[in-house]
């Protein structure tokens, strides 16, 4: 499926044009932007990123039928923005129709190589998918070292669920105004993901301190953003390495927000957000019995410190009686729980890893075996990864 979406507002609307994008003669590559992927991602998923870049003020166009002379046309390539989303790996991208963008050389047949690009209007390039950023030679460092300003990918694998709800995060606030940076760490305060230290382990390689919003357009941004959110808590800065963190003194600054906070019912993950390691995202969570949730909080660090915490619990109403019980019954039916979702992987690939987390919804009071699955091409290096919630009974 190929369509362009028209930057066109009115009364803050989008409009989005029903015509095929039927030609590849795209004469400006400045102020374009292009949304490629389905495979793993849904279509409205890359319909929804196009609409985003549009209200950066770009003429955005999606694909999710990828030709070979469509992949490898420099004015996409080229272009200001660019996001890709698939099976991934630490040199390439898998889209439709077996094709792949890749670190390397062009084929002529499945594989569009960047080494072929110079990219000297792209300000972003995205790589939603697994493993792009991992290593110290990848498919992110060598488009950034072809001329992108900035690019975006990910070290391991990334529930497919998980990047969705990220992506649009991160968009909300780069069609505001905001910078690279801002707009990662706002999607990265959220705790709500099914595998947070996963989702949040990205590196961003460049200009991360440039804005998205395209300065050739009259009409940006869906609506004003209020640049207030409510579950920012300041406090007084924090100062730490990724490698020593002082976990009482993370436990003081909770307790002196909550008194009824005890570190013994939380588990804390820290997870690096840039190369060298001094940025980092610490991750509270609350746990009931042995089963995690999605409720507790969030602090972001930049040059290994912050003054700002996330408060992003649930105040669950539901009592939770039987908890031994229901560890017991999760360990029990983890075996079923992994045939069940073994049969949902796409046809070929095959399962490299998965694993169980105990996991218990405060809002709904149920109980969960949440299963994370990651799988690798039978013919292909590209993985991807998806999470599912078997229900405890």
């Amino acid at each position: 499926m190929k369509k362009s979406v028209l930057k066109s507002m009115l009364s803050s609307l989008l409009i989005i044009s029903g015509f095929a994008y039927s030609n590849l003669s795209v004469n400006a590559t400045a102020g374009y932007a292009y949304s490629m992927g389905g495979l793993t991602t849904s279509v409205q998923q890359i319909i929804d990123s196009a609409n985003n870049w549009a209200l950066c003020g770009y003429s955005s166009y999606y694909n999710t039928d990828i030709t070979y002379s469509y992949l490898s046309n420099s004015s996409v390539l080229n272009s200001s923005v660019v996001y890709m989303s698939g099976p991934g790996s630490p040199t390439q991208v898998k889209l439709e129709n077996s094709l792949y963008f890749t670190s390397g050389s062009c084929n002529g047949t499945t594989d569009v190589g960047v080494s072929n690009y110079t990219l000297s209007q792209s300000k972003l390039y995205v790589f939603n998918a697994s493993s792009t950023a991992s290593g110290t030679t990848n498919i992110c460092t060598v488009t950034r070292n072809h001329g992108a300003k900035a690019v975006i990918g990910w070290v391991g694998g990334i529930s497919v669920n998980d990047s969705t709800k990220w992506e649009e995060r991160f968009q909300y606030k780069c069609r505001n105004g905001y910078t690279i940076s801002a707009a990662m760490d706002y999607a990265d305060s959220f705790f709500d993901y099914d595998y947070s230290s996963y989702i949040k382990n990205h590196l961003v390689y460049g200009n991360w301190s440039q804005t998205l919003t395209w300065s050739g357009s009259s009409s940006i941004g869906d609506e004003q953003d209020r640049g207030v959110d409510d579950r920012e808590v300041p406090i007084d800065e924090i100062k730490c390495t990724y490698d020593n963190i002082d976990y009482d003194v993370i436990s003081d600054v909770i307790s002196a927000y909550d008194s009824d906070f005890d570190m013994s019912d939380y588990e804390v993950s820290v997870t690096p957000t840039s190369k060298d390691n001094t940025s980092f995202v610490i991750d509270v969570t609350k746990k009931v019995g042995d089963f995690s949730t999605s409720s507790g909080y969030t602090f972001i660090f930049h040059d290994e410190k912050t003054d700002v915490m996330y408060d992003n619990t649930i105040d669950s109403r539901n009592e939770f009686g039987g908890l031994s019980e229901k560890s017991v019954k999760a360990s029990i039916s983890e075996r079923e729980a992994y045939r069940t979702v073994a049969e949902s992987k796409d046809e070929g690939y095959y399962i490299i890893d998965q694993s169980v987390t105990k996991y218990c919804d405060l809002e709904t009071g149920k109980f969960y075996n949440k299963v994370y699955t990651e799988c690798k091409e039978i013919a292909g290096e590209c993985c991807y990864s998806y999470s599912t919630f078997v229900p405890i009974t």
